[in-house]
């Protein structure tokens, strides 16, 4: 940010994505410190699934060797449901880091699908990595 050649655009865009760094990172330290004090450390409230795969997405975009990483998200169904948005936001920043760090440097690309199988919501998250890697895929059971 003390470059001299960045426009206040440029800066601007710097300081927004820094704040929202910091802001995972310091959600991930409250986590942390909150499981090392008590074991209930799930919070379920409604929300949507989408929301959370988005938000992991834009924390995986602070990361600049993954900003030409082509992710694409698809659903089937409704994605709202009953779970801990934080924990499955980690969660699936985790995986598209996996994902992300496996892929080419150019062509890279991710897919995330959700897909509604009665109460059940199922997240795949699957890459152009090399063959011999499985995509990776993750069931979570969402109480509507």
């Amino acid at each position: 940010m003390c470059e001299s050649n960045l426009t206040p655009g440029q800066r601007e865009d710097l300081y927004s994505e820094i704040r929202f760094a910091v802001k995972q990172m310091t959600d991930l330290i409250e986590s942390l410190l909150e499981f090392s004090r008590t074991r209930e450390s799930l919070h379920p409230s409604q929300g949507d699934v989408r929301e959370a795969v988005e938000s992991a997405i834009k924390a995986l975009r602070t990361h600049p060797q993954f900003q030409r990483v082509r992710i694409r998200v698809s659903w089937d169904g409704a994605t709202e449901g009953w779970f801990d948005f934080k924990k499955l936001e980690r969660a699936l920043l985790n995986l598209l880091l996996n994902a992300c760090e496996v892929v080419p440097a150019e062509g890279g690309q991710v897919d995330v699908a959700l897909q509604r199988n009665g109460q059940s919501l199922e997240i795949r998250i699957g890459d152009n990595g090399p063959a011999s890697r499985k995509p990776c895929a993750t069931r979570c059971l969402i109480r509507s």
